[in-house]
């Protein structure tokens, strides 16, 4: 389905790894950081909704206003998580999978990983 053209409405388009990239790298030079550092990749409390996300041991600010809340996702065999938030990506390295970001419950970065393309993932669509 995000591959088709037909997922996001007209005038949008669902966002494709240099787009995440781009989001990860402005976050990261704005220092965005939960260590307040602009030399690694701990932006996942700065772009968590506070509600979804909280943790006692990790404290969400959602200083960024993307404002993730957890979505779940689901492996090619069905099995379900349901702490985590995971974006498919418009950009694929082959036909059988797809490239997905994702944001861990128990870890503050912004991952990035291939999945097969059976698997279940959110898409995040943004304006052409």
């Amino acid at each position: 389905a995000v591959n088709t053209g037909k997922l996001a409405p007209l005038g949008w388009h669902v966002a494709s790894t240099a787009e995440w990239d781009t989001l990860e790298n402005y976050l990261i030079a704005h220092n965005f950081d939960c260590d307040g550092k602009p030399n690694g990749n701990k932006i996942a409390r700065a772009m968590s909704n506070k509600i979804s996300w909280a943790r006692a041991d990790s404290p969400i600010d959602n200083a960024s206003g993307f404002n993730a809340r957890i979505s779940g996702w689901a492996n090619f065999n069905g099995f379900r998580y349901f702490k985590d938030a995971m974006w498919w990506t418009s950009t694929s390295p082959n036909s059988y999978m797809g490239n997905t970001t994702s944001l861990l419950w128990l870890d503050d970065t912004l991952l990035f990983s291939g999945m097969p393309g059976s698997a279940a993932a959110a898409v995040r669509i943004v304006r052409d």
